[in-house]
């Protein structure tokens, strides 16, 4: 707020610092409430916006747009034209704008490959994705203005977030009470990626560390924080996880203060999962 009338927007949204702030802070919902009340004519900072409301469908299809508008960048050889750049600028100066594009190129790359990992809970290529992104963070320190750098810092630091807080985590812990559910539990983070849920907040986090420890808990969070999400899982836990006994199968009781509230979480669970529940 203090540099709110310098000449910072002119380099970095400041909607991007705070969006990033709100992320790390424990506070998506700020982040994506503030950046959709900020819409950018740069196909840069909409990109960059879409990732930090972890809105990784936008991000994936910005960064398709990119390629189609650039096919030639798609060719192998064009991975190491930043290094190259880089090499060139060492000796010339007038080679920075050169610099900043080619860097660009590979953060669209970057940022693009890493939305489209954690939608997919592609762990191998996530982990090549994000070393990359780190070393892009370093070189931005080194190289660009103290509020480009921050903006890398920030996007480097929130992919680190969505990475410990993805979905596929625990659901994978829990597909070890039952590993021929693991596909089946595979395709419910997919689809909870698709309806924007993918990447779990706080309270969610710690309701689900304790689903996968404990048979009983209770978690009282306020209203639209998460908590129906846990519930669900717990609900996934007893009737597709637990051992089927041989007299009768496994029951989950669902308490609400009215009929339409159950209704719609039955219709929610039934478009999810199937039938299977």
């Amino acid at each position: 707020m203090a540099r709110a009338d310098d000449g910072l927007r002119t380099i970095v949204p400041i909607e991007l610092l705070a969006a990033g702030a709100y992320q790390l802070g424990g506070l998506p919902a700020m982040a994506a409430g503030l950046l959709a009340q900020v819409p950018s004519d740069q196909d840069g900072v909409s990109l960059l916006a879409a990732f930090l409301r972890a809105d990784f469908d936008d991000v994936i299809a910005r960064a398709a747009n990119f390629w189609s508008e650039h096919p030639h960048l798609t060719q192998p050889d064009q991975g190491t034209l930043l290094a190259t750049a880089l090499l060139e600028s060492d000796e010339a100066g007038e080679d920075g704008d050169r610099v900043t594009w080619y860097f660009t190129i590979e953060l669209v790359r970057t940022v693009g490959l890493i939305a489209d990992c954690l939608r997919r809970g592609d762990d191998p290529r996530l982990d090549r994705a994000m070393a990359k992104l780190r070393a892009l963070d370093e070189m931005a320190a080194r190289t660009f203005s103290d509020d480009a750098a921050l903006v890398l810092s920030l996007i480097r630091d929130v992919a680190d977030r969505f990475v410990a807080a993805s979905i596929y985590k625990p659901l994978r812990a829990l597909a070890v009470l039952r590993p021929e559910r693991l596909s089946k539990l595979t395709d419910y983070a997919r689809d909870q990626f698709s309806r924007g849920r993918g990447i779990l907040w706080t309270s969610q986090l710690q309701g689900l560390e304790r689903l996968l420890r404990d048979d009983s808990f209770a978690l009282c969070t306020p209203t639209g924080s998460g908590k129906t999400l846990v519930a669900n899982m717990a609900i996934v836990k007893e009737l597709l996880l637990r051992a089927e006994p041989a007299a009768i199968g496994p029951l989950a009781l669902y308490i609400v203060p009215s009929r339409a509230l159950a209704n719609e979480v039955e219709a929610k669970l039934t478009s999810e999962l199937g039938r299977e529940c």
